[in-house]
């Protein structure tokens, strides 16, 4: 691929730019077309002894909301792109640059998705719901890469994160801990992506499974609980039936903490409902006024509604003969 000498067709100028920064967009749009020719021979799994994925530290990892064909297929052509890249608007804070999370120090995937915070529904960490119909890629550290990631806003003490602030909303950076996080000037090439992490719910796809095995065949897949279910060589056949199995699996598995949490919620209503009879039964049959009756029970969330409304009720029963 020829050196770009300026800054591509298509591409959003949002935020102006300087000669200086103009130039060194285009080194890092050179250093990526560069990087994204490499024939990058691929590391082994890291796993733990119960064989589950371990992330490196510096692991960086971008989420992709809802599945869609012509996205996926776009990254594998064209890497990780800031949206600048394509013409799309950027969040007003990491111009020019695309997002992503960190790993800050090496750890299980697992232990990692146990540990996210983010509920938006952008990856398929967390709490596994809002994010079920989701994926992230995974790009671990490499040293044929240093150059092209050391242009991240979010890392500090170096000449190259100094020069890509240059770029940022530092102001819209509202971030505590920036170990986490990583924003790389331009994006990263397909060919630095480790592995694709999928939402359980995306794993009753099969033909989505096959798909990102045929267009990534060189990165694992894996769930957001470390379990690999594709790796370079395997059989995709076998992977996609493990897929299938692991889908079923997480399926059943969510339907019965559906089913417990259910009926908890019922043997708590029932027991509540138990427990308002019984104190106005014993509330109608004491001398106090209705006034005060209907205020104890709902200063206890025993009932509901206004205190007219209760004391309406207290007023029926004890007219229907609870007051002896």
């Amino acid at each position: 691929m020829e050196l770009v000498t300026e800054i591509p067709d298509g591409f959003l100028i949002e935020k102006p730019l300087t000669n200086e920064q103009i130039n060194i967009l285009i080194e890092q749009i050179n250093r990526f077309n560069k990087l994204s020719e490499l024939d990058i021979s691929k590391k082994e799994v890291k796993l733990s002894e119960d064989g589950k994925i371990i992330l490196p530290e510096g692991t960086i990892i971008h989420g992709i909301s809802g599945f869609t064909v012509k996205k996926i297929d776009n990254i594998a052509k064209s890497g990780i792109l800031t949206g600048q890249a394509i013409g799309i608007s950027e969040d007003g804070e990491t111009f020019y640059c695309a997002d992503f999370h960190r790993v800050p120090k090496e750890e299980k995937l697992d232990e990692f998705n146990s540990s996210f915070t983010y509920r938006d529904g952008r990856t398929p960490f967390g709490n596994g719901i809002r994010g079920g119909n989701t994926l992230a890629f995974i790009i671990e550290p490499r040293d044929e890469f240093n150059e092209l990631l050391a242009y991240d806003c979010y890392r500090e003490g170096t000449k190259e994160s100094e020069i890509t602030r240059s770029f940022v909303n530092e102001i819209g950076l509202p971030v505590e801990d920036k170990s986490v996080v990583s924003s790389v000037l331009y994006g990263v090439p397909r060919n630095a992506f480790s592995g694709i992490v999928l939402g359980d719910n995306l794993f009753l796809k099969k033909e989505i499974l096959e798909l990102l095995i045929k267009l990534f065949p060189e990165c694992y897949i894996a769930s957001i609980h470390g379990d690999i279910i594709y790796k370079p060589g395997d059989s995709v056949e076998m992977s996609l039936l493990r897929g299938e199995n692991y889908g079923l699996k997480a399926q059943l598995q969510r339907t019965q903490k559906q089913y417990e949490q259910e009926l908890q919620q019922s043997r708590e209503l029932s027991a509540k409902t138990w427990k308002l009879g019984k104190a106005i039964n014993t509330l109608v049959t004491q001398d106090c006024s209705l006034e005060e009756c209907a205020r104890i029970l709902l200063e206890n969330g025993l009932t509901q509604g206004s205190i007219e409304n209760v004391m309406e009720e207290i007023n029926e029963k004890r007219n229907n003969g609870l007051k002896h």
